[in-house]
């Protein structure tokens, strides 16, 4: 990491770890980041200005299935509510791949709808992209948040906060599908309440690769987030590189999302933020998508920095 990409993880890291004082307001951040379980079940948000639009669970799993076409499908978990189960899917290629494996964990936040229905937007472009990788897709990775336009699952708990104690179905499913692939890379899809898109690498994840991201999105006219969801700048537009200092920062503060798992297991983490500020949820999509393919061409073509310690 060159001298000013440390400097700026330390600037960040150094805003998170005051920011359970000084984040606008202290009792949002608590709530966010600080408090794994902050709901009495999936709560609907009327804090942060996020209106999901309303999914048709059912309605969702067909739409999945169908454009998984000839793929497998295992269920890896159900998370039941209100006496309805709602399985957790890993979506995988049928035939054993000897070539890198992505897996794309599509809707961990429920209330974030572009992340999960882009999964399905994903697996369509599978079906005719001819992409010489394994792609995997886990969706809907919070089935009851999703169908409540919740954060939360019917735990009130917030599963990207639970990669540590693994309390949640939900975690305990994504950590399965993270141990069975074994992929060389990790695609989340999120939505955050800053203005345009960026995109999260981690300590092993190539910068060429986040370029190539923020690029693309670029060229098809998405605009980039100059502040990420904490109001802090961007040293790049649509780019911010968590190093080993905001990692060191967040087990500090007792935050466990999936990138402490990625980075524990050596795989390499990329986490799209579109703006749920933006009201077109097929732009959301669109934005979701164009990120999402860039990382699985970029793992298909063998990038030799790509491959994770093992």
């Amino acid at each position: 990491m060159s001298n000013r990409a440390w400097q700026y993880s330390i600037a960040v890291a150094a805003v998170l770890m005051i920011g359970a004082v000084a984040f606008r307001p202290a009792k949002q951040f608590h709530r966010f980041f600080l408090t794994a379980c902050a709901a009495d079940g999936p709560d609907r948000e009327t804090e942060l200005n996020i209106e999901p639009p309303p999914v048709d669970l059912a309605h969702f799993y067909a739409e999945l299935r169908a454009a998984a076409a000839d793929m497998a499908i295992q269920e890896l978990a159900q998370a039941e509510y209100a006496g309805e189960r709602w399985p957790i899917l890993l979506i995988s290629p049928v035939a054993e791949r000897v070539g890198p494996s992505v897996l794309i964990v599509a809707g961990i936040h429920g209330n974030e709808v572009s992340g999960s229905t882009a999964a399905i937007e994903i697996l369509r472009w599978l079906q005719t992209s001819h992409i010489d990788a394994a792609v995997y897709v886990l969706a809907p990775s919070n089935p009851v948040g999703l169908k409540a336009g919740s954060r939360y699952n019917s735990m009130g708990c917030d599963v990207n906060r639970d990669f540590n104690s693994y309390r949640t179905p939900e975690a305990q499913a994504i950590r399965t599908a993270v141990n069975r692939v074994k992929p060389q890379l990790i695609v989340s899809l999120h939505e955050g309440p800053q203005h345009g898109v960026f995109v999260i690498g981690t300590e092993l994840t190539p910068e060429a690769l986040l370029q190539a991201m923020i690029t693309e999105l670029q060229a098809q006219r998405v605009p980039l987030a100059r502040e990420n969801n904490l109001g802090v700048d961007l040293q790049t537009p649509g780019l911010m590189i968590e190093g080993a200092l905001m990692t060191r920062a967040k087990h500090w503060l007792g935050i466990y999302s999936l990138g402490e798992l990625a980075t524990s297991v050596g795989v390499p983490l990329v986490t799209t933020e579109v703006p749920w500020s933006d009201a077109n949820i097929n732009r959301r999509v669109k934005m979701q998508r164009i990120a999402a393919e860039v990382a699985i061409r970029y793992v298909a073509n063998g990038n030799p920095d790509n491959a994770p310690p093992r």
